[in-house]
């Protein structure tokens, strides 16, 4: 073990532990490495998602891309059930796992407060806008 580890630049602990939780019959095989592992994320993203199922029913019956958002529809859905951050949300539609995909948005992306793309002073309409601290008394 120590040899593989050396070959492949990991710690011996990283081996030891793949080997442990991939080795099926006996062997092991990349292939059903690679397989047990994308079943096991999908199990616990699938299972995190079955703890919403009410609410993303609810969600997908008031949702309607043509005259709200995501979050308009998070705020107007008002139910008594375990309920996700809008936020979490937009991950999930991102991930296309969801009930909602990220075809059927109006806007294709999920934006969080996002970055000025323009200065302060752009705001102002008149550009002869004097400042708090140079006008007069």
């Amino acid at each position: 073990m120590s040899e593989i580890a050396k070959i492949l630049q990991r710690s011996k602990s990283t081996i030891s532990f793949e080997l442990k939780r991939n080795t099926f019959d006996g062997y092991y095989n990349h292939k059903t490495a690679q397989a047990k592992t994308i079943e096991r994320r999908w199990h616990n993203h699938s299972m995190y998602l079955l703890k919403y199922k009410e609410y993303t029913k609810e969600f997908t019956k008031i949702f309607d891309k043509r005259c709200s958002g995501i979050k308009t529809t998070f705020y107007k859905l008002l139910i008594n059930t375990l309920k996700p951050n809008w936020w979490q949300i937009c991950n999930w539609i991102k991930s296309n796992r969801w009930s909602i995909k990220r075809k059927d948005l109006l806007r294709k992306t999920c934006v969080k407060g996002g970055k000025r793309s323009k200065g302060i002073f752009s705001k102002f309409t008149n550009s002869f806008v004097i400042p708090i601290w140079a006008r007069p008394k």
